[in-house]
């Protein structure tokens, strides 16, 4: 097992208050990454959201643990609003926003994903595979 799939079950296997508390932390640098990009705050919380939204969309479900995460990160976001209007062009969109960015921001990004992902305490192959293609 390499070690990027040794943290992604490192992670899997947090319970929920780690995983919140890593989701929180993961946020909280991810709009980093988009205000050094030269983002407004608006424009950050839509990436962000738009890109969890994109990580959650992968695998065609929102579960109820994915939505409590969801809630307890987000307060005024209507998050199935935005994965009601996520189809594969945003996806690409958000595929490709994150293939421009540098190495160190694009693992702050997938590192977010993964906690995100991982609240269903498992990670599926095509949530895998769309964690590859992001750090690809």
């Amino acid at each position: 097992m390499g070690r990027f799939d040794e943290l992604l079950q490192e992670i899997v296997n947090l319970d929920y208050s780690g995983l919140l508390e890593g989701a929180k932390q993961g946020l909280a640098d991810s709009f980093v990454v988009f205000k050094r990009l030269g983002c407004s705050d608006d424009a950050a919380v839509n990436a962000v959201v738009s890109f969890l939204a994109a990580a959650i969309a992968v695998d065609g479900t929102f579960s109820a643990r994915e939505q409590k995460l969801i809630d307890d990160l987000f307060d005024d976001v209507d998050f199935m609003d935005v994965l009601k209007t996520m189809d594969e062009d945003m996806l690409n969109d958000v595929d490709e926003l994150v293939d421009a960015l540098p190495p160190e921001d694009k693992g702050v990004l997938c590192l977010l994903a993964i906690y995100i992902i991982s609240v269903d305490k498992h990670i599926n192959p095509d949530e895998y595979t769309y964690l590859m293609k992001l750090i690809d």
